[in-house]
Order: structure tokens, then C-alpha cells, then sequence
């Protein structure tokens, strides 16, 4: 019975000379193990930007190609196949966007143990290879990116305006303190004049009213003033009020606006950035290896710069605090 196994990976890659020769020779290191004296064939294909396909090509052949601009590798497939006894190797990388399986393989045999300790060594020479995938969701899937942004922008501009338009009014609360001033003078009139009328029990009544007239009338005065001021304090504390609500909702307003636009914008020139400083899938011979050291080189450079700055302003800031 035949033997099937098959498995991919989505993550980056850089594959140069010394890997490809590596996995070459693990092929037919396994396929001599299991066919030694049987005639093995191995075949390489490539595809490049330009639409041309090359197969029956040597590694290399493959190896001295220019791999740049419309001349540049697609995608690379390594089959390595026993006729007789129907084992097969086949591995195949590829760099196109619309492809989620970057890097597949496919191991065929009559013998099951083979298969697996084949596909075990397979996947230990591929992870050789394997491109730190910190910057991928930011190169392969930047409108997941966008549409997670733009809906949380939106969530939180309608959080921010809700906010700012339902602001509580604390000037009735500062203000009302002055009416019940008021009613404590009334009361302390009242009294005053009850104690009046017990220390002097035969006062006269026409006096005791006067009195009485006298003390309300004060109090309906001073509460008539209490309450204009407080009328012209309510209203103008209102009018402010309101005049930095509306400000604050225009800011709010402004500034949602504007992140909205700036964080999408940043993500896309890092994204872009980040693409052409670190890719992620890397035919790392002819020309694109001149290309790939250049562009590791100025990525170290803007890195250690960055890094060297905020090193230097963390210092620059214990030192004004501390000294």
C-alpha cells in the first residue's frame, strides 16, 4: 500500500545556496536509503515574475540566473522521485501573495516508516530556513488590519461624542446652597422672635408684629437677592457650561477624525516600509542576494539608531529629574 504525506507553512523564508543544497542532500540521502540501486531522478521548476516557467533545469543553472526584477523567482519545486519503487520527494516554495501555502511538501512511499522519518527531516531543513513572522499580519493581511482599526475608531468616536455630549451639569448643585442660606435665616428670625416673646411675656402684640413684619420683610429682601444672584450665576455657569461642551465635542470630533485617517496611514507606511527593509520571502541568490545584505544592513542601521536614541533620551531624562 502507498504511503501519502503532505504539510505546508505560511510562514517567511530566505533561501539561499547552502539551504537548498541541504535539503538536496537530505532527499538523496533518504532516497538512496530506501532505493540505492535503483535510478533516481531529480527534476527542478522554476516560475519567474515574468510569467516564464523553466523546468528541466539544474540547481545549477538555477543558481547562476540573475533573480531580479522581471527575471526574479516566483516560485522554486524540488522533485525528487525513484521510478521503480514510485518514492517521491517533492517540496516547493513560493513568495506570491495570493498563496497561503509558502512553503508545501508532498512524500510519497510503499513504506510507512520512511515516509515519516523523511517528513521529520524535511520539516527540520525547512525550519532552517524559516523568516521571523513578526511583520507578517502587517504585509499579507493589511485590510484585516484596516477593518479592525476603522471599527474601533468608530466605537470609540462614539464613545468620546456620547461622552462629551452627556456631561453632567453640576451648576444648579453649586448654586441652589444659596436658597437654602435663605430658609435658615427665616427659621432663626422665627425663633428669635418666640424667645422674645418668652423672656417678655407682656410685650405688646402690636410691637411683636411689627417686629415680626419687620424681620420677614429683611428676610423676603435678602432672599429676592439671593435668588437674582443665583439666577445670573446658574445662567452664566449654564452658558459656560454649554460653550465647553460644544468645544470639547469639536475637539473630540477633530481628534477622531484625525486619528481615523493618521492611524490607518501609519500602519500602511509601515507596513510598506517594513516590506522593502524586511521581506518576508527571500530567493536569496544572483542579484536579490546583492539586495537582501543591502536592505539587512540598513534595517540594522535604522533599528540601532532608533534604539540608540531612546536610549540616549531615557538618560538625557534621569539626569534633569535626578540632578
Amino acid at each position: 500500500m502507498n504511503v501519502e504525506k503532505s504539510g505546508y507553512f505560511n510562514f517567511g523564508f530566505v533561501l539561499n545556496e547552502q539551504n537548498i543544497r541541504r535539503i538536496v542532500s537530505t532527499a538523496k540521502e533518504q532516497l538512496d536509503k530506501i532505493a540505492e540501486k535503483d535510478e533516481k531522478k531529480f527534476n527542478y521548476k522554476i516560475k519567474l515574475e515574468n510569467g516564464s516557467i523553466i523546468d528541466d533545469i539544474s540547481l545549477d543553472e538555477i543558481l547562476t540566473l540573475e533573480n531580479h526584477g522581471s527575471l526574479a523567482v516566483k516560485t522554486f519545486e524540488l522533485h525528487f522521485k525513484v521510478e521503480k519503487t514510485k518514492n517521491s520527494i517533492k517540496i516547493n516554495f513560493s513568495k506570491i501573495k495570493e498563496n497561503n501555502k509558502k512553503i508545501s511538501y508532498y512524500i510519497s512511499s510503499s513504506d510507512r516508516d520512511w515516509v515519516f522519518i523523511t517528513m521529520s527531516l524535511i520539516n527540520e531543513k525547512i525550519l532552517l530556513i524559516k523568516r521571523n513572522d513578526l511583520l507578517l499580519y502587517t504585509q499579507n493581511n493589511f485590510l484585516d488590519w484596516y477593518m479592525a482599526i476603522t471599527i474601533g475608531l468608530f466605537f470609540a468616536f462614539c464613545f468620546n461624542t456620547i461622552n462629551y455630549t452627556y456631561k453632567e451639569n453640576t451648576c444648579y448643585e453649586n448654586t441652589i446652597k444659596i436658597t437654602d442660606y435663605g430658609q435658615e435665616r427665616q427659621t432663626f428670625a422665627i425663633d428669635l422672635l418666640e424667645k422674645k416673646f418668652n423672656k417678655k411675656p407682656d410685650i405688646n402684640i402690636t410691637n411683636a408684629l411689627l417686629m415680626r413684619d419687620k424681620i420677614l420683610n429683611e428676610f423676603y429682601t435678602h432672599r429676592e437677592e439671593l435668588t437674582k444672584k443665583r439666577d445670573n450665576k446658574l445662567k452664566k455657569c449654564n452658558k459656560e457650561h454649554e460653550k465647553n461642551r460644544l468645544s470639547s465635542k469639536k475637539q473630540t470630533s477633530i481628534a477622531s477624525i484625525v486619528i481615523f485617517f493618521t492611524f490607518p496611514v501609519l500602519t500602511f507606511c509601515y507596513s510598506v516600509v517594513s516590506s522593502k527593509l524586511y521581506p518576508l520571502y527571500t530567493f536569496c541568490w544572483g542579484t536579490e542576494e546583492e539586495l537582501f545584505l543591502k536592505r539587512e544592513t540598513q534595517r540594522k542601521f535604522i533599528l540601532g539608531t532608533i534604539f540608540t536614541g531612546l536610549l540616549i533620551s531615557i538618560a538625557a531624562g534621569i539626569f534633569v529629574n535626578f540632578f
